[in-house]
């Protein structure tokens, strides 16, 4: 025992002797920059602490829970994704569930291969907690949840139709729309009034763009040059919510000119 407790001492002395041999040539209230040794030493601990980690999994079957977890929604249309897992076993599956409020979680998708699941039969008002897991053969991961609120989902492009007229075009629009329990949904069902912004240019011109909001679902747009083509794209905006929806696809058409007028110049 007294062997021991003099090697030990020897052991401190000495180790306090090297440091201060270190030391020497610094000066007072210097940081000595890290040596080599001490950073081999932090990346051997970093890779013990991730072999450590696969070992966990291996041996005790410890499943990682899913990672990047978000929501993609558009118009209603909603999906909840996340990253795979980078994992040992193989046929890994997941769980997605929700809830609203203080009651018990309601599935959504069940032990899927994929790494999505659609939420959008969640009714379309209120706050709602989302979670994920993910399983391998009997183990399974910790949940991930993220909170839920579907009616601040964009508000997507609407379907444009445009037709020709004498120094005019008649623009009409639709939606946007979508399916919910069962039935067709129009965005005004859900926010109230929407009205249309219509951006309207003359195609391969300099010109300023002009915006006219329209309050329906068609509009003729008058005063135009005759024989020339303008282009138009539309969005829909929500006054109650103050929320404007994304561009629809450019439309490029022609407008023309009175045919009985022109038959008699």
């Amino acid at each position: 025992g007294r062997d021991e407790g003099s090697s030990a001492q020897r052991g401190r002395a000495g180790c306090g002797k090297t440091e201060r041999c270190r030391g020497e040539g610094l000066a007072e209230g210097a940081q000595r920059p890290p040596s080599a040794s001490a950073s081999c030493g932090m990346a051997g601990r970093c890779r013990r602490c991730l072999i450590y980690s696969c070992l966990l999994w291996t041996v005790h079957g410890i499943v990682p829970e899913p990672q990047n977890v978000r929501v993609y929604s558009v118009t209603f249309n909603s999906t909840l994704q996340w990253d795979p897992l980078i994992f040992h076993k193989e046929n890994v599956t997941y769980t997605v569930q929700y809830k609203r409020h203080s009651g018990g979680f309601t599935d959504l998708c069940s032990r899927t291969a994929f790494t999505e699941c659609s939420i959008s039969s969640i009714p379309l008002h209120g706050n709602y907690t989302i979670r994920v897991r993910a399983e391998s053969e009997k183990e399974q991961s910790n949940w991930k949840s993220i909170t839920f609120t579907p009616i601040n989902t964009v508000i997507g492009p609407p379907e444009v139709h445009v037709e020709p007229r004498p120094r005019a075009l008649y623009v009409e629009v639709r939606g946007p729309s979508f399916q919910h329990s069962g039935k067709s949904w129009h965005i005004r069902d859900v926010y109230g009034n929407v009205v249309y912004s219509v951006q309207i240019w003359k195609q391969d011109s300099d010109e300023q763009m002009n915006i006219v909001n329209i309050n329906y679902d068609s509009e003729k747009l008058s005063n135009l040059d005759p024989w020339t083509t303008y282009c138009i794209q539309v969005r829909a905006f929500l006054h109650e919510s103050n929320k404007t929806g994304e561009w629809s696809k450019m439309s490029c058409i022609a407008t023309t000119d009175n045919v009985f007028k022109q038959a008699f110049l």
